[in-house]
């Protein structure tokens, strides 16, 4: 009997199954003859080797050996014979022919049948390796035994009279897909809400998830937050902007991971100007600055090279020449860029820009960006685990992608910033996170997933992608993608 042919495995070339079984044939024969000589021998023994037989290939003391088909003609001259003492012989001997003749052919399609399989050892999978899998296959993933975690499917056995869950809790990435309405929600995202017990941010179109299970995470101990940009109430607050670390080492790279195609450097002023103010700036401040009415863009930029974002000089900023100055240098450096620009290209950042912005022109979306009831690192850190819910109706999905976007970027780049150790052993956050979204192509293609995916279970983030097909993923991220190769349980 074949083996079970191993899974993803470059098929092998079998051997070359045409041409003629000479081996199996001439046995056949040999065997067919030697059948026949049997028969004929017996029936001579039987008429005691009398002359009549006909004149034998060699005569002994004994006896005599004749050529291996004489009982045909035997047979043939004695057919009408009514003595049963020639009769019986005859017909023995033809049994021993008929059932030996039956032999020598199931012994030839036997051979035959070995070779075949022979050459065929190890290429079962010519025309592909791919099955399904069985009850060992699927007790090798360790998802039958085990009892947290994230649901991945279930398992019927014995008929669909036994359902058992299949539940994944490593650190590695989860990639599900399949067709809409096949009960993505219910079967997979559902569950996984319910049952996982740490951190997660949940991309929710449409607020089902929301609806179904946030209480119970509350109820569990989890602090949930619901950020839907388009809602007038009951939805929390986040503003990317206060994610920059002001007066820091780390300002610029922070401003970097919010710009987006905004410039850097208009980020960097709205912030510390708003920080001279006291409050923390918003997008909508930034956009203000792009949109000022009845103010010439390059007029606001020549304000910008000269603003006092330091005016007692106590953060010691220098310019490349190395005199002080009280306007942050990137500032500087990123507003004489713009001006620099001639009117074509200045046009086209400005255009850019103002795109990028419009977004925050929208009351509602200001509102709900204009300060943060949490931050990024509250998500692994805080004292009680958080939930997250990204809540976008489907009419606004398109609308609010950037910010959904710039989101899941910051958030992935700040926790992965840094990886920290106490002695040889890396320091572990309070909660790993779980990354969840559904429909995650519409999110078109993220720089930061096409990347990120490959460390980012080193830090603690558990990514689990929803897709209805993967040509989805590979329309958005090319064929050369890295997202499915990168998630270990598909």
């Amino acid at each position: 009997m074949s083996r079970t042919p191993e899974l993803y495995r470059t098929p092998r070339k079998p051997g070359y199954l045409g041409g003629y079984n000479w081996r199996a044939t001439v046995f056949g024969l040999l065997l067919l003859v030697l059948v026949n000589f049997v028969a004929t021998q017996y029936i001579a023994a039987q008429f005691q080797y009398q002359p009549a037989l006909g004149k034998p290939m060699l005569r002994t003391k004994t006896g005599a050996i004749y050529k291996p088909f004489d009982w045909v003609i035997w047979g043939w001259h004695n057919s009408t014979s009514q003595d049963q003492r020639v009769r019986k012989p005859l017909f023995i001997g033809e049994m021993l022919v008929l059932v030996g003749s039956f032999g020598c052919i199931a012994i030839f399609f036997m051979m035959t049948n070995r070779r075949s399989r022979k050459l065929m050892e190890n290429a079962e999978d010519l025309h592909g390796s791919a099955r399904w899998a069985n009850e060992d296959d699927i007790r090798d993933t360790g998802l039958t035994t085990c009892r947290h975690g994230a649901y991945v499917g279930a398992w019927c056995r014995d008929g669909g009279q036994h359902l058992h869950y299949l539940r994944h809790n490593g650190p590695e990435h989860i990639l599900a897909f399949a067709p809409t309405r096949s009960g993505k929600g219910v079967g997979l995202v559902i569950p996984t809400l319910l049952a996982w017990s740490e951190s997660a941010v949940i991309y929710d179109i449409k607020g089902e998830n929301w609806a179904k299970t946030a209480g119970f995470r509350a109820q569990q101990g989890h602090l949930c937050f619901k950020f839907s940009p388009v809602e007038e109430s009951s939805s929390s607050r986040f503003n990317p902007l206060s994610e920059v670390r002001l007066f820091t080492p780390r300002d610029v790279s922070d401003a970097q991971n919010a710009a987006a195609s905004i410039s850097t450097g208009m980020i960097l002023h709205v912030c510390y100007e708003a920080a001279l103010e006291g409050r923390v700036a918003s997008l909508a401040d930034l956009a203000h600055v792009f949109t000022k009415p009845g103010s010439n863009f390059r007029e606001t930029l020549k304000e910008l090279l000269n603003c006092p974002h330091d005016p007692d000089y106590a953060h010691g900023w220098r310019m490349p020449t190395g005199d002080k100055t009280a306007t942050h240098p990137v500032v500087k450096e990123k507003v004489q860029e713009m001006l620099d620009k001639e009117d074509r290209d200045f046009g086209g950042v400005l255009s850019t820009a103002k795109t990028a912005l419009t977004l925050y022109s929208d009351p509602l979306v200001a509102k709900n960006t204009s300060a943060s009831d949490f931050t990024i690192a509250d998500l692994v850190n805080y004292e009680r685990p958080i939930s997250l819910y990204l809540v976008v109706p489907p009419s606004d999905k398109i609308r609010l992608r950037p910010l959904i976007r710039l989101m899941f970027t910051m958030v992935v780049n700040r926790l992965t910033e840094k990886m920290v150790f106490e002695g040889a052993e890396q320091k572990r956050n309070r909660h790993r996170l779980l990354v969840l979204i559904d429909e995650f192509p519409s999110l078109n293609r993220m720089e930061i997933f096409a990347d990120a995916l490959s460390y980012m279970a080193g830090y603690g983030l558990k990514a689990y992608l929803i897709t209805q097909d993967i040509r989805q993923i590979v329309d958005a991220y090319g064929h050369n993608e890295s997202i499915v190769s990168n998630c270990h349980v598909r």
